[in-house]
């Protein structure tokens, strides 16, 4: 349904799919998930059909889905990031055509506020080291930090069911940061977006010394 079906049926199918990978073996099957059969067309020429969980929902988070697609998509994300195969194939396609760093990024900047608190979330949990961190960061560039930081100042939602979201979005992108923030460049560029400010807000004074501290080593 959600490679094939129409947008109704897409979008019931990826509600229930979020809502399903909150369990952790659900999470697993699905994301771990192939399918490759024959098909044929009006001809009667065989055609091969494949396709898997991760790129059914990569597709459900394109440019040109619907706000909700993105919006579950973005869930969907956030609970494969939840688990070491989920992060180890998204890592994996972080500079593909497809990537879902930029898929997430994107969410981050033009999403919904439910989307971007996932994506922010989704980010953060990518980032397990240094080179999971680097990895992101060399994916987005600049407009890593300039999305994760602008999710960190969302302080309110033009729809109710979504206010819910608000505290996740701040609390979210600032855990992201700060999980993004091993290098020098990161660092810097946390403070030139204005991080620190927020970081005071929501972890306390000593951390937006700390990141000045980082970007002048």
């Amino acid at each position: 349904l959600l490679m094939k079906g129409d947008d109704v049926q897409k979008g019931s199918a990826a509600r229930c799919i979020q809502f399903l990978t909150h369990n952790a073996r659900a999470r697993a099957e699905f994301a771990s998930f192939s399918y490759s059969g024959v098909l044929y067309d009006e001809n009667f020429e065989p055609m091969v059909d494949e396709f898997n969980g991760l790129q059914a929902v990569l597709d459900l988070c394109g440019p040109l889905s619907p706000v909700n697609h993105r919006t579950y998509g973005a869930g969907i994300l956030r609970n494969f990031t939840g688990f070491d195969y989920g992060r180890q194939e998204i890592l994996k396609l972080a500079q593909s055509k497809t990537s879902p760093v930029l898929r997430l990024l994107r969410e981050c900047d033009k999403g919904s506020v439910s989307a971007k608190a996932h994506a922010a979330a989704a980010l953060g949990n990518l980032c397990t080291n240094e080179q999971a961190a680097t990895r992101i960061l060399n994916c987005g560039g600049d407009h890593t930090l300039r999305c994760l930081v602008a999710v960190a100042k969302v302080d309110s939602s033009p729809v109710d069911a979504e206010r819910v979201f608000v505290a996740d979005c701040r609390i979210n992108a600032t855990v992201a940061i700060a999980n993004i923030v091993f290098s020098e460049k990161a660092a810097q560029q946390a403070v030139t977006n204005g991080f620190p400010a927020r970081a005071t807000e929501f972890l306390g004074s000593r951390a937006a010394p700390a990141l000045r501290l980082a970007a002048a080593k």
